[in-house]
């Protein structure tokens, strides 16, 4: 586990109150990725939360908006807590996309957390230090490749945590597959995740929302 701590963050967001008969946060995300705007939300009790323009954000829940717009401190983010709360996951969405932003990597989800999975071929030099590095202590410094007819990728699973009063962005080397396992079949025999985390410490840049 890898942890860089985030010095400055969000303390409030737009909140938008919603009919009694709207579901919950896959709800959001739907309507988010049909209206295709550059906005962040999430479910949060009586309504939603949001990053973005007031009129992208009107015009992706036009169909549930039951008052005016309004805004929301955050409360929770900056409490101790063993779950990532709504406010948690809204800054982290905003976090995850700032950081693709920069070209080399996509955004993809496991269980529910944004993780990031490489792209070589988009952006090479963004890795070329990362790649310098790894080989110096390994013989392959590949991030990606295929086995058994399966395409493999490096990537990081990002989470939000606050402890010892500060808020970190945790980071968890893992391993991206594009298609699923097949029963029986062994995909990435005695491979060890590398550390994809060493890219944000090259690059040395703040990535901010």
């Amino acid at each position: 586990m890898n942890a860089l701590r985030i010095s400055n963050f969000p303390k409030i967001c737009r909140f938008i109150p919603v009919n009694e008969h709207f579901e919950g946060d896959h709800v959001v995300q739907q309507l988010v990725k049909e209206a295709g705007n550059t906005i962040f939300a999430r479910r949060f009790k009586k309504g939603i939360m949001a990053f973005g323009l007031d009129e992208s954000i009107k015009n992706t829940f036009v169909s549930c908006i039951a008052g005016q717009l309004n805004y929301h401190p955050f409360q929770q983010i900056s409490t101790p807590s063993s779950y990532e709360s709504s406010e948690h996951r809204l800054v982290l969405d905003a976090l995850a996309h700032s950081i693709v932003r920069e070209g080399g990597l996509r955004l993809e989800r496991r269980f529910g957390y944004p993780t990031l999975v490489v792209v070589e071929d988009e952006k090479p030099e963004r890795f070329r230090a990362l790649r310098k590095n790894l080989s110096e202590g390994s013989v392959d410094a590949q991030l990606s490749g295929v086995s058994n007819g399966y395409k493999w990728y490096e990537a990081l699973e990002l989470h939000l945590e606050f402890r010892v009063d500060r808020l970190w962005l945790i980071i968890l080397p893992v391993l991206w597959i594009d298609s699923p396992a097949i029963e029986g079949v062994e995909l990435l025999p005695s491979m060890q995740p590398m550390r994809l985390i060493e890219l944000l410490s090259i690059e040395n840049q703040a990535y901010t929302t």
